[in-house]
């Protein structure tokens, strides 16, 4: 999955587990942060908090218009 084509977007990310995130993503390279694996991090519409979710949690990405 290219996570970075979503960063500056509004999407709906669905995960594994059932649940999804609607919000603003944010691209997180693996390398920039030392972590095993890139990221989105997604701040929520209603909420003044970004929550980080990982590659192997995402099911798919829907995008917004």
């Amino acid at each position: 999955m290219k996570l970075w084509e979503y960063s500056g977007k509004s999407v709906i990310v669905y995960t594994k587990d059932g649940e999804s995130i609607k919000g603003f993503a944010t691209y997180n390279d693996k390398e920039d942060f030392e972590e095993e694996q890139d990221s989105l991090s997604i701040e929520l519409s209603d909420q003044p908090i970004a929550i980080c979710i990982y590659e192997d949690e995402i099911d798919h990405i829907e995008v917004l218009s």
